[in-house]
């Protein structure tokens, strides 16, 4: 019987290990694959502020980079968030500080920094404009740059 008490309590020990070792991790710009996606996928979006794409991305309603507030579900003060999918995990990242023409979000694992660096003046109309955005995504002082274009407004 003790034996299978040590079995049980040894296992139970080892389980968060396991658990954290299948967690997708990336430690390098290499190992960054940036996916499309759906905004019904992100949970507690409350409305999506900026919707861009990446040039390669043709799929309708799919964006690879979404700005918005993130409410949750019991209520409590919502949070403007930048959201990604990096190697096919949804990746929400909070405002850190923002000026006039950029925006820093940061989570544990990754920094970005979107920079607007254009809009159509002539498509601009009082509810949001065509828009063209840099993104820097940041992993351990490495940066990648993405061009992106798409929607901001309200």
């Amino acid at each position: 019987m003790f034996k299978y008490i040590v079995f049980f309590v040894s296992m139970t020990a080892y389980t968060p290990f396991y658990c954290i070792a299948a967690e997708s991790v990336v430690t390098s710009l290499n190992d960054l694959t940036v996916n499309s996606f759906e905004v019904s996928e992100i949970p507690d979006l409350g409305h999506p502020v900026c919707t861009l794409s990446l040039s390669d991305n043709k799929k309708d309603d799919f964006y690879n980079y979404v700005e918005g507030s993130i409410c949750p579900a019991g209520g409590g003060s919502c949070t403007y968030s930048a959201i990604m999918k990096i190697n096919n995990n949804l990746t929400i990242l909070k405002k850190i500080s923002s000026n006039k023409n950029s925006q820093t979000f940061q989570n544990p694992q990754f920094s970005i920094i979107s920079i607007h660096t254009s809009a159509s003046e002539s498509e601009v109309d009082s509810e949001g404009t065509n828009v063209e955005y840099t993104i820097f995504i940041s992993i351990n002082n490495n940066i990648r740059k993405l061009d992106m274009n798409g929607y901001c407004g309200i």
